[in-house]
């Protein structure tokens, strides 16, 4: 977590994205992919560096979001399946209907994602908090008032979508299964550590999201209070 690692880090991520940007006249969908990941994971940071000064650490880049290599094997899978269709040259019919639609909703998954992150402030973090600091407050305004968990809702939406783009029938279904159940996880530990902090003060908290429901599209205003909350990543 030196410095030095840091700005390397940073350093490859920016390569990345600019070797992505370059590539993007030839075959654009998996360049478009890279910028799209280099974009996310340069935003997860960025965020640590201005609302989190006194945490900044490797884990702030989000490259290692659950153990065991687990993200990185899924990087890969994604790259080899797009390769594997681009070989047999199955779906070049319909790349620019990947690129078109994937493009645009994975862009707005991590736009959506970004507000979160950036409305909350510091009252957003990546590890969900097990101790309720004397700043931290229920964020309602924003991209919060449209729903509950608009950091998860921005993550699945980019990380599914980066799929249509390359075109991955495969790893669409195993990204949106795997998402959404390390989202159940994230919402298990969020209702045991985090609602406690405002429910009774908060009606809207009465009713927390369900394991089913990591998502929870409903905003706290229209369960009975008037924001969602906001605080977890």
């Amino acid at each position: 977590d030196s410095l030095t690692t840091l700005c390397f880090i940073c350093f490859a991520l920016g390569g990345v994205m600019g070797f992505g940007g370059e590539a993007l006249h030839g075959h654009p969908q998996l360049p478009l992919f890279f910028v799209l990941v280099a974009l996310f994971h340069l935003t997860e940071f960025s965020f640590c560096a201005l609302f989190h000064e006194k945490e900044i650490e490797f884990r702030g880049f989000m490259l290692t979001p659950v153990p065991a290599a687990g993200y990185s094997i899924a990087i890969i899978a994604a790259i080899l399946e797009f390769w594997l269709w681009h070989a047999v040259g199955m779906l070049r019919t319909f790349q620019f209907a990947f690129v078109l639609l994937g493009g645009v909703l994975a862009f707005g998954g991590w736009g959506l994602r970004t507000a979160a992150l950036f409305t909350a402030q510091s009252n957003f973090t990546h590890i969900v908090a097990c101790h309720k600091e004397s700043s931290h407050r229920l964020v309602t305004q924003g991209v919060y008032s449209l729903c509950r968990h608009p950091g998860y809702v921005g993550w699945f939406l980019w990380s599914v979508s980066t799929q249509i783009l390359l075109g991955n029938i495969f790893c669409f279904f195993a990204y949106a299964f795997v998402s959404w159940r390390f989202f159940c996880w994230k919402n298990t530990a969020r209702r045991a550590n985090v609602d406690p902090f405002f429910r009774g003060r908060v009606p809207g908290l009465r009713q927390p999201s369900t394991l089913r429901n990591p998502m929870d599209f409903r905003s706290l205003t229209r369960v009975g209070s008037n924001g969602s909350n906001g605080s977890t990543s």
